[in-house]
């Protein structure tokens, strides 16, 4: 039976593509990190701490300044996680976001 409620098919053009959209962009945007990241080896220059501040002109221009364990907690405690999680099980995730999404893969 096909789902013709009006109701039904604007939320799930409205919310339930654009965010598989959005989510599927996150994903690559995180691979292709993770990949520049290891491909660099940065995570030396990073180090795991809240006192070495990376110092990129953010006090001037009112960013809020990074420290390394921010860069650190960002890069391989969720980034990695969300591709992992997307990854596992033969990519079962990731092939949901991939089957509901229209413009996340440009």
């Amino acid at each position: 039976m096909a789902i013709t409620d009006p109701q039904a098919v604007s939320f799930a053009n409205q919310y339930v593509r654009t965010r598989a959209d959005q989510m599927t962009r996150t994903y690559y945007r995180a691979k292709e990190l993770l990949d520049v990241w290891d491909a660099l080896g940065l995570s030396p220059k990073f180090p795991n701490n809240p006192a070495e501040i990376v110092v990129d002109g953010s006090p001037d221009d009112g960013r809020t300044p990074i420290s390394g364990q921010r860069v650190q907690q960002l890069v391989e405690t969720y980034l990695r996680a969300v591709v992992n999680d997307l990854d596992a099980n033969g990519k079962l995730k990731l092939n949901i976001l991939l089957a509901i999404q229209t413009n996340g893969t440009d």
